[in-house]
């Protein structure tokens, strides 16, 4: 009978170190997280020099609860992680960047702003910091920029049934982003605040301008006005954005003590709901085109 290796040996000590992982909620690891594990345990393992990080992983993923998920892109390469014992979609996805949060139509999902059921999962890793846009905003460079479709993220990844979209959004020091505790597990997630700006910036994250009023009617009740204001003047968006905010928030029926500070962030500009609007309906109190018959449909 052969004699056991040294990870045979070692397997118990090994599983044990990765439950005490997952007991931090870490359910999700990455060659680097199980290279840095190998590293400082190899000698209490008393694993030999020669014991390689891929017969390391290999043997954790043939006798051990550890399983390899790849995620395949039409245009990224494939990205490989580890999920030990069990992780819901939503660690899987934050395991792809780090210092990546849940953001978008994943926040409002994880708020319960909405009861659909997301097949998209949105990714926000941010951009190192960058100088403020330069000029001053015309109306017609704001009709150009809207004139057509938001551009979109093409880094997006196949999770099962579903897809993992990663933004690379603006810098801003993880402003509103927030421990939820939610599908059974600790997730980085926008605050709710936080959430109702993004959607606004980027409608079609979140499922679009109708999909966005669902989400500001379902956070009536839960939100401060003044934090949603300071977070936005904290983000310094070059396009005025409170006035969809203000939009959003007056249809969803919010009293007008909380739209007053909203109003008084109205430019003398007019602005867009979303992009690529065609023969649009328009609000006069916030000076906004938006989707014909957007407000009885909405």
């Amino acid at each position: 009978m052969p004699r056991p290796t040294r990870l045979q040996i070692a397997k118990q000590d090994i599983i044990q170190a990765l439950d005490e992982r997952a007991s931090s909620d870490q359910h999700v690891f990455n060659r680097s997280d199980l290279a840095a594990l190998l590293k400082m345990q190899r000698s209490f393992w008393r694993l030999a020099q020669h014991t390689t990080l891929t017969a390391f992983i290999a043997f954790l993923c043939e006798r051990t609860h550890l399983e390899e998920i790849v995620l395949t892109s039409d245009v990224m390469p494939p990205m490989r992680r580890y999920v030990w014992r069990q992780a819901s979609p939503f660690e899987i996805a934050l395991a792809l960047k780090p210092s990546a949060y849940l953001s978008h139509g994943s926040a409002v999902y994880l708020h319960g702003l909405s009861d659909q059921l997301p097949a998209v999962i949105y990714v926000n890793q941010e951009q190192t910091p960058k100088p403020p846009p330069a000029g001053e905003l015309t109306q017609d460079g704001l009709d150009r920029a809207f004139t057509s479709a938001q551009r979109v993220s093409k880094s997006v990844y196949a999770l099962g049934e579903k897809r993992v979209v990663v933004l690379s959004g603006k810098w801003t020091e993880n402003l509103g982003v927030e421990d939820l505790q939610a599908e059974g597990v600790k997730l980085k997630v926008t605050s709710v605040e936080r959430t109702l700006i993004d959607i606004v910036v980027r409608p079609s994250y979140a499922g679009g301008p109708h999909q966005v009023l669902e989400a500001y009617r379902g956070a009536r009740e839960r939100i401060s006005t003044n934090v949603l204001v300071s977070y936005l003047k904290k983000l310094d968006y070059k396009y005025p954005y409170a006035q969809a905010i203000g939009y959003y928030a007056s249809v969803a029926g919010y009293p007008a003590a909380q739209l007053e500070r909203l109003r008084s962030m109205v430019t003398g500009l007019n602005f867009y709901l979303d992009h690529g609007l065609r023969k649009p309906d328009y609000d006069p109190s916030w000076r906004l085109f938006i989707p014909r018959g957007f407000e009885r449909s909405g």
